[in-house]
């Protein structure tokens, strides 16, 4: 007070919002004698100028999230019990909104951002709180009754030791096993369980130790009923070895070198691709097919560590294509050749053998000479007459080749009409059979011997291949035995 017992701020200070302060808050100027802060919509806070509770500085100016508007220095949202979440106010997860408020189902609030049941255990479903299936609320607490368990949302009954439970039934976990008349579940009489399975004698290669089938071959497994090694394993001097560089995970050897795999007996890195310590990396915008870095551009290869179109070309919707006019010679756009004309070193030439150019620069055959199959010959090929300037084979469906009318590979000649075996069609001059991996015998298509036959093709048994006519092992010592492969003893 000064002697007036007037209230005055002391000397070198100014009175800021009913304060006497010594200079005007950070950010804030003295206008008229009072502190104006630079940012628009901001005040002072402990000397400081500051937006409020939620709001952002944008452009030097304070904005409150929207639908939301400052009230007591925080930004409120006007929806009842929404909140502020990324520029925008929001309703809690699983809450309904209207114009007026956010509303949590009923015995439910809102927990973290979200609206949590108040009864224990129980959650939100269809925008309500309720318990898993076939539980009761018990001095709200969602429990399963006694004997039961939650599995899947729902309260189903636990099964004895040994047992699982399928469609709401215990049955035994062990394959092929029974239960005893205590309900415990046992292998039958001359069985021995192998890996949860009751098998009637241990599996081929292994021997009964301890009561445990063990296979003879070191780090080999039993897999039905026969001792193997893992996938891409292979078994040297009666040791299952995996490939240099991985190891068996789960049955299969895996390269420690992220996407790395096993080529020739050590782990490889695809075609084209980057090998660092760790793993290997295709070039950018390239994946791994069939073991080779491919470009995902249409068209593109790999030069260089890097995609690249052919020289000349263009990217156009993610697709290497030659302009107008031009096609791809040895990597590069040039100039197509007129019609009947091929580029070869860059040079048109005639597209049918033994051609020459008229004055025109059109392909046609010498004087005296007629085109055959894209060739001048001075006659047609044995076998075949002149039909309409066309020399046409007299067999039917043959076909000429070398100045000789002949029919497709693996064909037959039967009363003067050329036959593909039955199953096989001819395409480009070879009889095919319709059947994957058939091959035609005795004018038929078959499949390899011990390989099963399916509508669709020929399958080998797993681990062997076609080797002369016949599905032959790829195990070094194993041999062919009831449609599977089985290893020796040595």
């Amino acid at each position: 007070m000064d002697s007036n017992e007037n209230c005055v701020c002391p000397a070198g200070h100014t009175e800021v919002n009913e304060e006497c302060v010594s200079s005007c808050p950070t950010g804030a100027s003295l206008v008229n004698g009072v502190c104006v802060c630079q940012t628009t919509n901001a005040f002072p806070v402990g000397g400081v100028c500051v937006c409020g509770v939620n709001a952002t500085n944008s452009s030097n100016t304070c904005l409150c999230p929207l639908g939301s508007s400052l009230i007591d220095g925080v930004c409120k949202c006007s929806q009842l019990d929404a909140f502020p979440v990324s520029g925008e106010c929001q309703c809690a997860t699983d809450a309904r909104s209207t114009r007026a408020r956010c509303s949590c189902p009923a015995r439910s609030s809102v927990v973290s951002g979200a609206c949590k049941c108040q009864t224990k255990n129980a959650f939100i479903k269809n925008g309500a709180c309720a318990c898993w299936t076939n539980a009761v609320n018990t001095s709200n607490e969602c429990v399963c009754p006694a004997g039961h368990a939650v599995v899947n949302g729902e309260c189903v009954s636990l099964c004895p030791a040994g047992q699982v439970s399928v469609g709401g039934v215990c049955k035994c976990k062990i394959t092929n096993a029974v239960m005893d008349s205590n309900e415990n579940c046992v292998c039958p009489a001359g069985h021995t369980e192998v890996n949860e399975e009751c098998v009637s004698s241990c599996p081929t290669g292994a021997s009964l130790v301890n009561g445990v089938c063990v296979c003879q071959t070191t780090n080999a497994f039993p897999v039905g009923g026969v001792c193997v090694c893992g996938v891409n394993a292979t078994n040297s001097s009666n040791i299952c070895l995996c490939p240099l560089g991985s190891s068996l995970i789960d049955g299969v050897c895996k390269c420690s070198q992220l996407d790395a795999f096993p080529v020739s007996g050590e782990c490889q890195c695809a075609t084209d691709a980057r090998s660092t310590r760790d793993r290997c990396s295709c070039p950018a915008r390239s994946s791994v097919v069939s073991g080779a870095c491919k470009c995902q551009t249409k068209n593109a290869f790999i030069k260089n560590g890097a995609c690249a179109c052919w020289t000349n070309a263009v990217n156009t919707s993610n697709e290497c294509v030659c302009p107008a006019g031009h096609a791809v010679v040895n990597g590069e756009c040039v100039s197509l050749c007129p019609a009947g004309q091929v580029s070869v070193g860059g040079v048109c030439k005639c597209k049918i053998t033994n051609a020459v150019m008229d004055s025109n620069e059109n392909c046609v055959c010498p004087a005296g000479h007629t085109e055959v199959n894209e060739e001048c010959v001075s006659s047609c090929p044995t076998g075949a007459s002149l039909v309409n300037g066309v020399c046409v084979c007299q067999t039917t469906n043959a076909f000429p080749v070398g100045g000789v009318c002949v029919c497709g590979v693996n064909a037959t000649n039967s009363s003067n009409t050329c036959l593909c075996p039955l199953g096989s069609s001819l395409i480009d001059g070879v009889c095919k059979c319709s059947q994957l991996d058939a091959f035609p015998v005795s004018g038929e298509c078959q499949c390899a011997t011990d390989a099963r036959s399916t509508r669709d093709r020929c399958s080998c048994p797993a681990r062997s291949s076609v080797v002369s006519g016949a599905c032959k092992c790829q195990t070094k010592n194993a041999v062919m035995v009831g449609g599977a492969c089985v290893q020796l003893n040595k």
